[in-house]
């Protein structure tokens, strides 16, 4: 690998080391109950906003960050798309994957109730962190560098990728509408799914890097 593959693989893994210790800081502050005074005031002054319509709206924007929503988007892209590039097929199956599970991990591990006080719709199983946000967060931040990739107008491009950082956003913003997660579990879900979607590139690399460092050993 040379100078100039190597230090873009530097800066991400600074940026995702750097977002893995506020990670932990989050958890930190959530267990000694240091967000609670923020959760409280945001919470409450975005159910201020509360009405059927927006509850119509909020609800069907939710949806765009579920793991079957979004694996049901990877999977149709990678069907309809079969000559996609290897490398594109890898991140998206690794953003998924990691995103959904390591979720499942963190919340049976960290165990943190979610907001009693207005749920406008049922969920079930521990808040924090989000897992639409961290998904919605990990595989939209994995698609950008692949539009990026792509031969098209610069101008659809930017608007594409662009989405990409609104969805996750609004994702968010829809659950502490709906009363299922506070703030703090929100804006957790974002730093860990923006670290798992800028590592899939970063893992894809370093795959390929090692697979091209074994290939001479076995052809030898």
């Amino acid at each position: 690998m040379n100078d100039d593959q190597t230090k873009p693989n530097k800066y991400q893994a600074a940026i995702i080391s750097g977002l893995i210790l506020v990670f932990i800081g989050m958890v930190i502050l959530k267990k000694c109950h240091g967000f609670q005074p923020v959760d409280d005031v945001v919470y409450q002054w975005i159910s201020s906003f509360v009405s059927d319509s927006t509850t119509s709206i909020m609800m069907r924007l939710t949806d765009v960050g579920s793991a079957w929503f979004i694996g049901s988007i990877v999977l149709a892209l990678l069907v309809l798309n079969r000559n996609a590039k290897t490398g594109i097929k890898f991140r998206m199956i690794y953003t998924l994957l990691c995103a959904g599970l390591l979720n499942v991990v963190l919340k049976n591990l960290i165990q943190e109730p979610r907001p009693a006080i207005l749920q406008l719709i049922s969920e079930s199983g521990y808040s924090f962190p989000s897992g639409h946000t961290m998904i919605a967060g990990a595989v939209y931040t994995a698609i950008i560098p692949i539009i990026e990739e792509k031969t098209m107008d610069k101008f659809i491009k930017r608007l594409l990728q662009s989405c990409c950082i609104l969805v996750p956003v609004i994702v968010g913003i829809s659950r502490i509408y709906l009363g299922v997660h506070w703030p703090s579990d929100v804006l957790d879900g974002w730093v860990l799914g923006l670290s798992i979607g800028l590592s899939s590139s970063l893992v894809y690399r370093n795959v390929q890097a090692s697979i091209r460092a074994v290939r001479p050993y076995h052809e030898g």
